[in-house]
């Protein structure tokens, strides 16, 4: 039993050699002004501050603006050119009897067109235009009957104009609405898959920033627990002295007192490294450093789970309804069959069908020209069809149809491999909530022993019928199954994270659900200063907590109370 003792005291001597001043430098916990926090607090700092969700909300807003731009395509466009032309040249034998024998041609021309344009949603091609032509020349007009005709005087001046529609209309390739509104429908799902995607980068992060928030939950509990382990440890002491000092107990108990007192010193500065880091991943979530705020925050919530767990039923119906990636993925089977109708069409051969239809008219000046179109006495209209075969047999179409075909297939195995992950996900997910709820009952009912036990040995202690060993060992087990409690707890909550991740429920949970439209209107209060009744975050928490007041809260066991007022 001495030798057990004195090879106690060297483990001591040696613990106190590694510690410098230990005993006397006692920690007050981290420095710095201590502020409670809610959790639905923090998740508004998040949204607020979190440089990532930022940055996607830029990438949701840039493919919504792609979206709208394809709308452009059917957007009518005036189209309208003139050009002057001056045209000089020696005529031929042949071209000066059909010119009334001038031998030299010489033309200044003004060519004026204007017209509406667009395409249909159908595919075809639609004009509406006016075209007026000047010709200046020396060509003589035709005189009467027995006059020269090159003995006539001065240059021709003539105004030539056409108004008419004029239309093509695809009816094989390229033709019907499949084709002409590919890209259209295209762009918009590609904007709801970015809409999908800034839901799912939310609820991840959302969801990390929740586990860091407990992460700092289970590192002041922690403290918590040691500063109390401390302060069992520290009256031990003091009564092994005042034994020791009064000759009822024995030098080596105070040197066990002391052991147990350090132990538990240095887990606490371990304890305090912890909650460094978990402060660090906290701030980090809601784009923060400690130079920034100066405040240190603790975790004012509750992490006891009281609500039901749900059914796998129910979370399955969830997820197939709510989850991100399940829906970007079927984003991306509307999308793959968009294609293959596309590649389809293009197999066929090209038939387009060609019509016009206008009036024409000829005078000395423009208002004279143009009379005469509006009197249609001079109508025009032509119709036609015109027709393309790959002689190949359409080698790009056949291909690129095969290609498409199989990545629809691929699409819809991936589909299925998404739906298996969820289906095990939430399994494991409600699993670990009943198992974690289980233990955490499981430890309340070991603390509630060992606080008795504890009691009762400090209670023996007092009058001598136990060693102070004693008590430090029933207490370092209470610390140990308050700590079991705590992660449990914490468990518990990272466990429903991971289960609302994956029934895509986390922002509905949290209360911060929001619509493609009211995303629009925050965006543009964002880039574009767009005045709102309301920003984007009141409308989200629309019964917004007050905030966190600045008041100071010390980490001494008998003044921290993590879940009420200072």
């Amino acid at each position: 039993m001495r030798l057990d003792r004195l090879l106690f005291a060297s483990a001591f001597f040696i613990a106190i050699l590694s510690i410098p001043a230990m005993s006397a430098a006692k920690s007050d916990g981290p420095p710095g002004l201590k502020v409670k926090l809610t959790m639905r607090e923090y998740l508004r700092m998040v949204l607020e501050r979190n440089e990532t969700i930022q940055a996607q909300l830029l990438g949701t807003e840039s493919s919504r603006e792609r979206a709208a731009a394809e709308k452009g395509a059917f957007e009518p466009e005036l189209v309208g050119s003139a050009e002057h032309t001056r045209n000089r040249r020696p005529n031929t034998v042949e071209q000066q009897r059909n010119l009334a024998g001038v031998p030299i041609l010489d033309e200044h021309n003004n060519l004026y067109d204007l017209g509406i344009e667009n395409q249909t949603p159908i595919g075809g091609k639609v004009r509406l235009g006016y075209t007026l032509n000047n010709f200046n020349n020396n060509l003589r007009p035709l005189t009467a009957a027995g006059v020269d005709p090159s003995t006539a005087p001065g240059r021709t001046n003539e105004w030539q104009s056409f108004f008419g529609l004029s239309v093509t209309q695809p009816l094989l390739k390229n033709g019907g609405a499949t084709a002409a509104l590919a890209n259209l429908r295209i762009a918009a799902i590609t904007s709801e898959s970015a809409f999908q995607e800034y839901r799912r980068q939310l609820m991840v992060t959302l969801s990390q920033a929740a586990s860091a928030y407990w992460g700092v939950y289970f590192a002041q509990e922690q403290l918590r627990f040691l500063d109390e382990s401390v302060a069992v440890a520290d009256s031990i002491l003091a009564d092994s002295r005042e034994r020791a000092k009064a000759g009822k107990g024995a030098e080596l108990d105070v040197l066990e007192a002391e052991a147990g007192l350090a132990l538990r010193r240095t887990k606490r500065n371990e304890a305090l490294q912890h909650f460094s880091e978990a402060m660090g991943q906290l701030l980090t979530f809601a784009g923060q450093t400690p130079r920034d705020t100066g405040v240190i925050y603790l975790a004012a919530d509750d992490p006891e789970l009281r609500t039901p767990v749900p059914s796998y039923g129910d979370s399955w119906g969830s997820a197939i309804r709510f989850n991100p990636d399940y829906l970007i993925q079927k984003k991306k089977l509307d999308e793959a069959l968009i294609r293959l109708a596309v590649a389809r069409n293009q197999r066929l051969p090209e038939l387009n069908a060609k019509g016009s239809v206008g009036y024409n008219g000829l005078g000395e000046s423009p208002s004279e020209s143009a009379s005469e179109v509006g009197n249609g006495s001079f109508p025009s209209w032509s119709v036609g069809l015109e027709m393309r075969i790959p002689l190949g047999g359409g080698i790009r179409g056949r291909h690129e149809y095969a290609a498409i075909l199989a990545t629809v297939g691929q699409i819809e195995m991936q589909t299925k491999g998404i739906e298996t992950q969820l289906a095990n996900a939430l399994n494991t997910s409600i699993q670990k909530i009943k198992t974690t709820r289980a233990t955490a009952s499981d430890y309340r009912t070991m603390i509630n022993f060992n606080e008795s036990l504890l009691t009762t040995e400090r209670d023996r202690l007092g009058v001598g019928k136990v060693e102070g060993r004693r008590v430090l060992e029933v207490e370092a087990g209470l610390f140990e199954v308050k700590q079991g409690l705590a992660e449990a707890q914490v468990a518990t909550q990272r466990a429903a994270l991971e289960l609302a991740l994956a029934e895509g429920s986390v922002l509905s949970r949290s209360g911060i659900d929001f619509t493609p439209a009211e995303l629009k209107a925050h965006t543009a209060e964002l880039l574009h200063g767009v005045p709102q009744k309301a920003t984007f975050l009141d409308n989200l928490f629309k019964k917004p907590t007050p905030p966190a007041s600045h008041t100071p809260v010390n980490f001494a066991p008998s003044k921290l109370q993590l879940r009420g007022t200072p």
